[in-house]
């Protein structure tokens, strides 16, 4: 038997055997501890979506990281190799950017 097959036989089968003695019961469909974990599931399922969507925005968007400061050593490269700042000025704003 797969891995999936023995996780859906463990968790949702007793379940589903156990559901006509609850409504045996007079529990109805979700039994009376239902009333509790649907709010509670529903506000776990709201902060996973929200955490998603924050995580996708910051992975995908676009970013001060390393790529910002990458542009700005860029700028400074070429601005040194056009002669409009001299070595010294060059190795001090390389060393502020550096840091």
């Amino acid at each position: 038997m797969k891995p999936t097959a023995q996780i859906f036989a463990a968790s949702v089968l007793p379940l589903m055997m156990s559901a006509p003695a609850a409504l045996a019961q007079g529990y109805d469909h979700m039994g009376y501890g239902g009333w509790f974990f649907l709010p509670v599931m529903m506000a776990i399922i709201a902060g996973l979506t929200i955490g998603a969507i924050v995580v996708a925005v910051r992975l995908l968007g676009p970013g001060t990281g390393s790529g910002a400061s990458r542009k700005a050593q860029d700028l400074l490269d070429e601005r040194f190799a056009r002669g409009e700042i001299d070595k010294s000025e060059y190795i001090e704003r390389r060393d502020a950017l550096n840091r």
